[in-house]
């Protein structure tokens, strides 16, 4: 009943406030509670403490004084117990995600966004900054998600007493009756007349009220971007570098599936880890199959599950060697080792489906369009600047006006 939501509110709002950096601790200090089996290490309950502690310094403006630690402390053990038993209860129930639904939701993440899309710089430096491995953020997130279901599954649910909903069914159809009464004040003012002295009391009184704000008469000028179409030229060889700009861009978007085993720097060096997976490109020269090296070496869980396969590869979701790598092959074809923020890659492209590239006459006016449009804002921008820079230099705008073949325009009483 709304008993047991609000209690369960009150345990959960300690670990609520924390944040995904407090719940992914990937520590291996002391165990401080075991519950059924389930274990929470001292390092995590200090995390959360800590945390919590933070948002109540926030709201009191930095006075510890305020704060009683013994309380905080109280609530965050007994927020800890009710998250283990829930996260049992969880599991008796099979609440769960596959790993793709882990996958993008991880990377939907707030923390690991920036301007608007997923960072892996953001999700190295959060795995480097916890000492975290991958495979043991995706467990806890894993917990995490299970949580976040059961508890949203509770709290969505209602139980009302009949009585409670009549009650509420007679409050919103009452009905009041009201009376209003509107006394004019144009019959009191008619009747009023301000002597000198009370005009200038009042005057005095709210002469700030009066104030105008300060404006200026100007000259001024007008570029219009229009005047500066017809000044540019767009020769043969501009048109073909957009079209292979144009042809670049399609490739890009094509679709790809790719598939890739991970070695990862989490329990050795640069240097190692490059050896392994130099050690993999050789085996895979001799015929070793993809699938097997996968399962024997990639550190990668999510798509070790799937024979080293991606779910849903677009680019610029891995970096730009990563991509660099995979645009660079054709299908069947291996990648030599990619470095990025979480090791080496081997890469593999399973299946390209190549965009529709239509020929240059087919979209040749659309290339001399865009040249034309970016050449005409290159132009205005220019005369922009040099204008400015001719208005310093002189306090009139008469060479200006001569210059662009334009007329000077004035507007007085500008605010």
């Amino acid at each position: 009943g709304w008993l047991g939501k609000v209690l369960l509110v009150l345990f959960l709002a300690p670990l609520a406030l924390v944040g995904i950096e407090g719940y992914f601790s990937g520590s291996k200090e002391a165990i401080a509670i075991d519950v059924n089996g389930q274990e929470i290490t001292q390092k995590e309950l200090d995390n959360w403490v800590k945390s919590q502690k933070n948002q109540y310094l926030q709201a009191v403006n930095g006075d510890e004084t305020l704060l009683n630690d013994s309380v905080i402390e109280k609530r965050v053990y007994d927020a800890a117990v009710v998250r283990a038993l829930l996260l049992q209860q969880a599991k008796k129930l099979g609440i769960h995600l596959s790993d793709e639904q882990l996958g993008t939701l991880l990377r939907q993440q707030q923390a690991f966004q920036q301007d608007g899309k997923f960072s892996q710089q953001l999700l190295e430096n959060y795995l480097a900054s916890t000492q975290t491995s991958i495979a043991q953020l995706l467990s806890d997130f894993r917990q995490q998600t299970a949580l976040t279901l059961l508890t949203n599954s509770i709290l969505g649910t209602s139980l009302y007493r009949s009585q409670d909903t009549q009650n509420l069914i007679n409050l919103l159809s009452q009905e009041r009756t009201t009376h209003l009464a509107e006394i004019p004040l144009s019959r009191f003012a008619q009747d009023f007349v301000a002597t000198d002295a009370q005009s200038k009391a009042y005057y005095d009184k709210h002469g700030k009220d009066y104030i105008r704000q300060a404006n200026v008469d100007v000259q001024y000028v007008v570029l219009n971007k229009a005047n500066f179409a017809n000044q540019v030229q767009v020769s043969e060889q501009d048109i073909e570098q957009q079209y292979q700009s144009y042809v670049t861009e399609l490739n890009k978007d094509a679709t790809r599936e790719i598939s890739h085993i991970l070695i990862t720097t989490d329990e050795r060096t640069l240097e190692q880890a490059l050896k392994i997976a130099q050690d993999i490109e050789a085996q895979l020269k001799t015929g070793t199959a993809f699938e097997s090296l996968v399962q024997q070496y990639s550190e990668d869980p999510i798509s070790k599950a799937d024979q080293g396969k991606i779910a849903g590869y677009s680019v610029g979701a891995f970096g730009d060697d990563f991509d660099k790598a995979v645009l660079a092959l054709k299908k069947g074809q291996i990648s030599t080792p990619v470095k990025t923020e979480f090791g080496y890659h081997v890469i593999r492209l399973d299946n390209l489906t190549a965009q529709n590239v239509p020929a240059l006459a087919e979209v040749r006016d659309q290339m001399l369009t865009e040249i034309k449009q970016k050449k005409t804002e290159d132009a205005y921008q220019e005369a922009i600047g040099q204008a400015n820079d001719l208005a310093l230099q002189t306090d009139s705008l008469d060479s200006l006006a001569e210059q662009y073949k334009v007329q000077v325009a004035s507007a007085k009483n500008v605010v």
